[in-house]
């Protein structure tokens, strides 16, 4: 039985470390989508999607994320999302 949906193979899962200050960067290109977790044991609670110039901040303790949809030098407007542990956000672009 043949899968349709094209997104499913891309997407990608970041998981950060509260305790670390780590900055990791994700440039979401047409249906990709990424998971950040904040542990590697975390759930998916949340669903966030893009539109294209936008960008997401995702703070974890010390560590945060940062992802862009559509060019990354022409990002209009920002979000800041912030996790709990054992919290997980996934982030889609609207325009696939």
């Amino acid at each position: 039985m043949s899968h349709s949906c094209s997104c499913h193979h891309r997407r990608r899962r970041v998981v950060l470390d509260p305790e670390k200050r780590k900055r990791k960067f994700v440039h979401l290109r047409r249906g990709q989508s990424v998971l950040i977790k904040c542990c590697h044991h975390a759930h998916h609670t949340k669903t966030c999607v893009l539109e294209r110039g936008e960008a997401v901040k995702v703070h974890c303790g010390h560590s945060k994320a940062v992802v862009t949809c559509g060019h990354p030098d022409r990002c209009r407007k920002v979000h800041r999302l912030c996790l709990k542990p054992g919290e997980a956000v996934l982030l889609r672009c609207k325009h696939c």
